[in-house]
């Protein structure tokens, strides 16, 4: 009777450095080395982003954590579908750039409590959120959001 046994090993090591480039890949987005805001000069538009988000009566609105992680969570998952298709590097880039157009658009659909009569005659328009996207009065919580890889 003849045996016969045929062995393989299969090289998982191209997987091993993907799972280590997957859990070290980072996405930053917001308000990353911002300019100082249009109306209080000294004060970076991220400091304001976070008075306001923190501290204001729109309090966990319009950035991502935790307030609204489901939102983060539905970005990825349908970012992370791309992989294969894409590079992580440029998956990565779609979780930046759609994370910062859902900020945007939560800047945006913010519209309650309205600013005083007073704040929206110098802004001259009544948007809580929103700052010089009407007017020009730049740099403000929409320009100067942004991502960055790495």
């Amino acid at each position: 009777m003849i045996k016969m046994k045929i062995s393989t090993k299969v090289d998982l090591s191209g997987l091993k450095r993907l799972k280590r480039q997957i859990q070290t890949t980072k996405v930053d987005v917001g308000y990353i080395d911002s300019k100082d805001h249009w109306m209080n000069k000294g004060i970076p538009v991220a400091q304001v982003a976070s008075h306001l988000h923190e501290w204001s009566p729109w309090k966990g609105t319009f950035l991502l954590g935790v307030e609204n992680k489901d939102q983060v969570q539905t970005i990825v998952t349908n970012e992370l579908r791309k992989f294969g298709m894409l590079s992580l590097d440029q998956v990565a880039k779609c979780i930046g750039q759609e994370s910062k157009d859902q900020i945007e658009q939560n800047i945006i659909s913010v519209s309650t409590p309205k600013n005083s009569d007073e704040w929206a005659a110098v802004k001259d328009f009544n948007d809580p959120l929103r700052f010089g996207s009407k007017t020009g009065q730049e740099p403000n919580l929409i320009s100067e959001l942004t991502f960055k890889v790495g």
